[in-house]
């Protein structure tokens, strides 16, 4: 599956097959992570693997979310910031979150292209992360990404991308018409405009 195509496909999978996934697998989904985007080479990312069922209970009401101890495996992916501290004068935190939000979609999009489906949690209690991965103090749980095979690769919609182009200034439209393949149309789900 080319790029493009396991960018589209790409959806969140909260519904898994127990079934395990291979550490060849699992390397090569963690190398195209660290490929990702990385503040000044400072390559922050630190993945850890959870594969034990009491683990995956811990994080799953860490994040107060049962569907992710259903995953065959998790990563935690956290940030070092010794290494970005180094790096740079400006505020570690922001650049970890350019870094593993990067690296997380390189996952995401690995795992499509392999034929297993994900979902990421950036919400969670990040102390009870720490000490369950025991990590040091500099080492900060940023995502939870779980990763497994889907019992179903729900349809990925997304609103038409006219929606989201703006031409030199915010509301001004292109001069041109954006193709028909990029302006597929859906309803927006009407929950979001209540919690918002």
């Amino acid at each position: 599956m080319e790029a493009r195509e396991a960018i589209r496909k790409r959806k969140c999978v909260k519904k898994y097959l127990d079934k395990p996934i291979s550490l060849k697998v699992i390397f090569e989904i963690l190398d195209c992570a660290r490929w990702a985007q990385t503040a000044l080479g400072a390559q922050s990312w630190e993945f850890i693997i959870i594969t034990k069922h009491e683990n995956k209970i811990k994080l799953s009401e860490a994040a107060n979310q049962e569907w992710i101890a259903s995953a065959s495996v998790i990563i935690v992916v956290a940030s070092n910031k010794e290494r970005i501290e180094h790096t740079t004068k400006r505020n570690p935190h922001d650049y970890a979150i350019m870094e593993i939000s990067a690296s997380v979609q390189n996952m995401q999009v690995a795992a499509r292209s392999l034929g297993l489906g994900t979902c990421a949690a950036f919400i969670f209690d990040r102390e009870k992360v720490k000490e369950i991965i025991n990590a040091p103090n500099k080492v900060e749980p940023i995502a939870i990404v779980t990763l497994g095979y889907p019992k179903e690769f729900p349809e990925n919609q997304r609103a038409s991308l006219g929606e989201f182009i703006h031409k030199e200034e915010f509301g001004k439209p292109l001069d041109e018409e954006i193709p028909k393949k990029y302006n597929k149309k859906w309803n927006r789900n009407s929950l979001i405009h209540v919690l918002s």
